[in-house]
């Protein structure tokens, strides 16, 4: 039995299709979602509710200005005052 490949050239655009829709697929996605948080973030801020939390990343704070570090091997006591 001998497979049918003769035509087979007719429909090699699906290998070239199929990236372009997965793409697109993925943007109208990650569109949509955008837009319904900035709706629900929006209706929040109508109402007045604050749903914003702190977490475990607000609370850390930049390093002290008084606190010195030019690195890795520098000793202390090249820091200065």
């Amino acid at each position: 039995m001998t497979l049918p490949l003769a035509h087979l050239g007719h429909y090699l655009w699906i290998f070239y299709v199929l990236p372009v829709v997965i793409v697109i697929g993925g943007i109208l996605r990650t569109t949509i979602k955008e837009k319904k948080t900035a709706r629900a973030e929006e209706a929040n801020d109508k109402s007045g509710r604050d749903d914003s939390r702190a977490t475990d990343t607000d609370e850390i704070a930049a390093p002290d200005a008084s606190a010195k570090s030019p690195g890795p091997g520098v000793p202390p006591e090249h820091l200065g005052p």
